[in-house]
């Protein structure tokens, strides 16, 4: 089993955490070049063109964030390791600062008990709750998300609460969308219950809860 923390290592940047760090320490820069170019540009085009070059730079930028996003969510795609150093609490609590706090997302991680968990039921939920934050984040242009971690009574619950734009659960499920399917079948693995609900407008709840024995 492995504990909701590991002590000691947490924070304590690795090889993929400074790959990732060197390349979001270019979002200013990227963030600039639109008004950079803008101020160049204004010279050249002619006065009527100039709405249009703002528009394109404006898609520019946009542009630029969104790829930033994919970034860090690439990046953290590739982590399960995180799991043993830092543990599911650990690994989430890490995965919401360098993801959603960085693209502006107010984010939070509440936990409630102690206790060990077996590697299987970890990475399932911290794969779960992974699918779900991406969700937030590239489709729903959530605002705030909150992860709670709840160990009680022999049963582990994990529960993302978005405010995104929601979606419909039947529609999206005849095809797989959003990983649903993904996050249904790492549920049924580990022998969990999953709970999707979601409003249009109003946002997005996944919950899974999986009983064990450690």
């Amino acid at each position: 089993g492995l504990p909701f923390f590991r002590p000691g290592k947490f924070g304590e940047p690795g090889p993929v955490e400074g790959i990732l760090d060197h390349f979001l320490g270019c979002q200013a820069g990227i963030g600039i070049i639109p008004a950079t170019a803008q101020v160049g540009l204004g010279f050249r085009v002619e006065a009527g063109d100039l709405a249009r070059v703002e528009g394109y730079l404006e898609r520019l930028g946009e542009i630029s964030q969104q790829a930033l996003k994919e970034m860090r969510l690439l990046v953290y795609e590739l982590r399960p390791l995180v799991l043993r150093r830092e543990g599911l609490a650990g690994a989430l609590q890490q995965r919401l600062d360098a993801v959603e706090k960085r693209a502006g997302v107010e984010a939070r991680l509440l936990v409630e008990g102690e206790g060990e968990l077996p590697a299987s039921i970890e990475e399932a939920l911290y794969r779960i709750a992974q699918e779900a934050l991406n969700n937030a984040l590239k489709h729903a242009g959530a605002n705030s998300v909150t992860v709670y971690v709840r160990n009680r009574d022999g049963y582990i619950e994990l529960e993302v609460i978005d405010d995104g734009a929601g979606f419909d659960p039947s529609a999206a499920g005849e095809d797989g969308g959003l990983g649903l399917t993904s996050m249904r079948e790492r549920a049924e693995k580990v022998g969990g219950m999953l709970d999707i609900t979601s409003v249009l407008r109003e946002g997005t709840r996944v919950k899974i809860c999986v009983k064990h024995e450690s």
